[in-house]
């Protein structure tokens, strides 16, 4: 299979692969699960973690960065809560070096 041209669709944890050929056949559709794309090429990735709003998988890009990729989880009153109380824990932290509790809910699953 001689893909010349590769699509990357990107979902909530997903990928979707779309590849042509020179000719502009489709030579490739592949949907892949985020994480398995990423370890099929023998990334290790640790995760996925759900930070109750989000999942998260963590891996190390090409030059050794730690790179997070995510989805959302939370629903529209879930984000509006979190944006109205970040200013505040953002606050805190900035003052007091010590991690806000304030959006523990989250990790309860209450809005």
């Amino acid at each position: 299979m001689l893909v010349k041209v590769l699509g990357i669709d990107i979902a909530k944890n997903v990928f979707q692969l779309h590849g042509v050929d020179e000719l502009g056949k489709v030579s490739l559709k592949k949907r892949l699960q985020r994480k398995n794309l990423l370890e099929e090429d023998g990334i290790k990735v640790v995760g996925p973690t759900n930070h109750g709003f989000c999942e998260s998988i963590y891996f190390f890009d090409p030059n050794g960065h730690r790179t997070e990729l995510t989805y959302h989880l939370g629903d529209a009153a879930m984000m509006q809560k979190l944006k109205s109380t970040a200013p505040l824990m953002l606050e805190k932290w900035n003052k007091e070096k010590v991690v806000p509790t304030d959006a523990a809910w989250i990790h309860e699953n209450k809005v």
